[in-house]
């Protein structure tokens, strides 16, 4: 070798030299990575962090450590195994420089979250919920439950008790004794609960009870109802009634099933009085006469109060025993009311024709004016029509009335009758149209 290429070698390496030490002065790799613990399966971020005095860092080579390499500025990476790996990053400048830095990183097996529940079920029923959580390496150490309805839960076993129905996202987070973390995710569908209720009335011995169905359901419709009345019956109507035979305490119970199969059910006592009122009442109908008093006599038993009800005009009376004068004829219906002080009751009606009372004329009047028999009427009635006449012994008709509240007072043409026999045709109609006629004698007296 000449000294021509020796000294051209030299000064060559000199240059090279001189180029590496500048190089270092310029070039300073590094990585940034996202936080640690790093999990497998989970998504690792790497950014380039270097930095050059001189030119621009225009290439990057990553390699993983797990025969991955990514000639991205800043890759993201996913490590599918646990292990520790190392993460090298070559930078290179565009006027030439080149370094290498690394780091090493420990990647933990991640668990895998899973639990298992009843995800439709009826509300009101307890919701258990089991971890079936695993992991490869290490241990769970960590449990969070969201149950989604703001309750949480952080032992291994959940617990939780919804109270109203709807759809729930339900949740469960694991932790590992490294930092790793998964979740696990199940819609829980609680479905409504029937709202059971009812009222009844007329609990009285051997008359319908009447079962009043006032329950209700929030979402859906309920489909089915069923009755148990404590003596043995039943029921599947909504409202239903029933008579109870013998006096006693009963369970009556209600339950309820809905379009989406929840039941429910609730429970009431129930008395039926031993005794019972039996309303009853006497009266004489042949003698129920217009303008008379007619008496009726209330023969109930077990009854403290009492109410008459006096059709067709709907009179009403709150008396134990009925007093009453009729004006008009017709139809009538009396009907009476016993109610004991259980309130149960029971009634009695009648009904009637009052009768015309005995229609006529007296046979005999004194009109000589001491206030007493001076005018000679008919009696009895009322009266749609009358018409009534009086003759003298020798047939002459000395005195006629159209209606009853005419009276013959002697007269005849202003002039007073001698004492004597007349005689009288009455002709009349009642208000149920019945015609009668009737004659007979008068004796007139001074």
């Amino acid at each position: 070798m000449t000294f021509k290429h020796i000294l051209f070698l030299y000064l060559a390496l000199l240059v090279m030299s001189a180029h590496a030490q500048n190089c270092d002065s310029v070039l300073v790799p590094d990585i940034w990575t996202s936080n640690s613990p790093f999990c497998t399966v989970d998504t690792i971020v790497f950014a380039d962090s270097s930095v050059t005095s001189q030119g621009n860092i225009i290439s990057q080579n990553w390699s993983f450590g797990d025969n991955q390499t990514s000639v991205v500025q800043h890759p993201s990476h996913v490590y599918n195994l646990p292990g520790n790996y190392t993460v090298s990053l070559i930078v290179q400048t565009d006027s030439g420089c080149s370094d290498t830095t690394s780091i090493n990183i420990e990647v933990n097996p991640k668990p895998k979250a899973a639990f298992a529940t009843n995800t439709d079920f009826c509300l009101s029923l307890p919701s258990v919920f089991f971890d079936l959580s695993t992991i490869q390496l290490g241990s769970i150490s960590q449990w969070h439950w969201d149950f989604g309805d703001g309750r949480t839960f952080d032992l291994p076993m959940g617990y939780n008790f919804y109270s109203s129905p709807g759809l729930y996202d339900a949740s469960l987070q694991v932790t590992s004794d490294k930092g790793c973390s998964d979740s696990s995710h199940l819609t829980i569908n609680v479905r409504a609960l029937p709202n059971i209720s009812f009222s009844y009335e007329d609990t009285c011995l051997n008359q319908e009870t009447v079962f009043n169905n006032t329950s209700s359901i929030s979402h859906g419709n309920i489909s089915t109802w069923g009755w148990h009345f404590g003596d043995g019956s039943q029921s599947v109507d909504k409202n239903p009634t029933h008579m109870y035979s013998n006096g006693s305490g009963y369970i009556v119970s209600l339950s309820a099933i809905s379009d989406q199969g929840c039941k429910d059910s609730i429970a009431k006592s129930l008395i039926i009085p031993s005794t019972f009122p039996t309303a009853d009442f006497s009266f004489d109908s042949n003698r129920v006469t217009l303008n008379q008093n007619t008496e009726f006599l209330n023969r109930s038993t077990n009854a403290s109060f009492f109410t008459w009800i006096l059709q067709p005009d709907s009179i009403t009376y709150t008396t134990t025993d009925l007093n009453l004068e009729f004006k008009d004829t017709g139809l009538y219906n009396l009907n009476l009311i016993a109610i004991d002080e259980n309130g149960c009751k029971d009634e009695k009606s009648n009904a009637f024709s009052p009768k015309s009372s005995s229609r006529g004329v007296p046979n005999a009047f004194s009109p000589n004016g001491d206030g007493e028999n001076d005018v000679l009427f008919v009696q009895g009635g009322p009266f749609k029509e009358i018409d009534f006449v009086v003759y003298d012994r020798w047939g002459q008709q000395i005195f006629n009335a159209q209606n009853q509240g005419a009276g013959w007072d002697g007269k005849f043409n202003g002039r007073e009758m001698p004492t004597g026999v007349y005689t009288y045709i009455l002709k009349t109609l009642d208000f149920s149209d019945n015609e009668r006629l009737n004659s007979g004698d008068i004796n007139l007296l001074r």
